[in-house]
């Protein structure tokens, strides 16, 4: 997804630029990489690049053009994708991914293998080991089971139920998601 720090960092470097339309002799276009397309309705048509540039605010353009391209998204999805591919090419692309802290519990027991889900906080992550813990422990004690619970120090637990083989385990994995 092309965004407007895409497009601000693309225009600081000139990988998009803005220029006259090829079709008239007047008009302001947006050109990125080999390809242009019109943006900015009547105002940019009618003007050379430098006169739009000077009295329309660079956040105006910005929205402009990211209107103009998730209209093409629409209406002609490899035009966008070319112009996608230019700026990651070019690196404008790659600083826009934003990476979240998650926190993954894996758990593992005797009966069903390995699942995992995740959380943004830690708290929510560890609460989750509690409550199945409890829930286990509650669930094998009513089954005339004597489980042993255990809790590690990084949040995780363990319960198992000695000479039967029956074992619960939690663990968390701090990790991030993009």
């Amino acid at each position: 997804m092309i965004t407007k720090t895409n497009i601000q960092k693309g225009i600081e470097a000139g990988a998009v630029s803005f220029t006259t339309d090829p079709n008239m002799e007047n008009g302001t276009v947006c050109k990125i990489g080999e390809g242009w397309f019109y943006f900015g309705g009547p105002s940019a048509e009618s003007e050379t690049p430098d006169n739009y540039l000077e009295h329309t605010p660079m956040d105006d353009v910005l929205s402009e053009v990211i209107n103009a391209l998730d209209s093409l998204k629409e209406s002609d999805p490899d035009e966008y994708c070319y112009y996608e591919s230019v700026l990651e090419e070019a690196g404008f692309m790659a600083e826009d991914v934003h990476e979240k802290e998650c926190f993954i519990v894996v758990h593992m027991n005797y009966m069903e293998g390995i699942d995992a889900y995740a959380f943004f906080k830690m708290e929510e992550a560890e609460k989750s080991i509690s409550d199945d813990a409890d829930t286990t422990m509650k669930d094998l004690s009513e089954q005339g089971y004597a489980p042993v619970r255990t809790k590690d120090a990084a949040g995780g637990a363990g319960i198992h139920v000695p000479d039967s083989g029956i074992y619960f385990e939690w663990s968390i994995v701090e990790s991030t998601i993009r």
